[in-house]
């Protein structure tokens, strides 16, 4: 994103700062999705809708949402990355567990776009080797998922994690741990919040 990929580090208040006040958020998830991807968008963009933001969930590829990951989508949030390519620069990207702006596909230059017009991209990770590509960047590498990220992120705008946004979270949960193999105790304690 040539010199906006300086941006700032931003703690979970900053970026929930960002957010409170959103009209207009098309939240991203990296190509191929995984469910922490897919997931971790869709619970954000259910909580952002819920507050009166217009929201678009796209991934780069494939155009369609992955088959697999279809029951995770209740609102009906997920917009084929085709229609939004020639879309007018976003006052309010959301990059989800995306390492660098390469991997959000032919979505990468609307995020590009928007950061050259003034506007927020937002990535929330946990990649350690997350190249830092927006103007803001919510990234922790000692979460296991995108989803822990987010769900601390709901947690600090006051949003209360209902069914559907759980189910997405428990899903990006569920992926990134080889079905919690791999999870600290914080993600059991945040996968039982889930199921509760």
């Amino acid at each position: 994103m040539g010199s906006a990929a300086a941006g700032a580090d931003v703690g979970f208040a900053a970026a929930a700062k960002l957010l409170a006040g959103a009209r207009d958020a098309v939240l991203l998830g990296h190509v191929s999705p995984d469910a922490d991807a897919l997931g971790s968008a869709l619970a954000l963009g259910l909580a952002l809708r819920r507050r009166g933001c217009a929201v678009a969930v796209s991934v780069g590829a494939p155009d369609e949402m992955p088959e697999s990951l279809r029951h995770l989508d209740s609102a009906n949030l997920y917009v084929q990355a085709s229609r939004l390519i020639d879309r007018a620069p976003a006052k309010l990207i959301i990059a989800l567990d995306t390492g660098s702006i390469d991997r959000l596909g032919p979505l990468a230059a609307l995020a590009t776009a928007t950061a050259k017009a003034g506007g927020t991209v937002l990535v929330v990770d946990h990649h350690l080797s997350n190249t830092r590509f927006g103007t803001h960047n919510l990234v922790d590498p000692a979460a296991d998922a995108t989803a822990s990220i987010v769900a601390g992120l709901l947690d600090e705008l006051g949003e209360p994690i209902d069914e559907p946004i759980a189910r997405c979270l428990y899903a990006g949960l569920a992926t990134d741990t080889s079905h919690f193999v791999r999870a600290t105790g914080d993600t059991h304690r945040l996968a039982a919040r889930l199921v509760d």
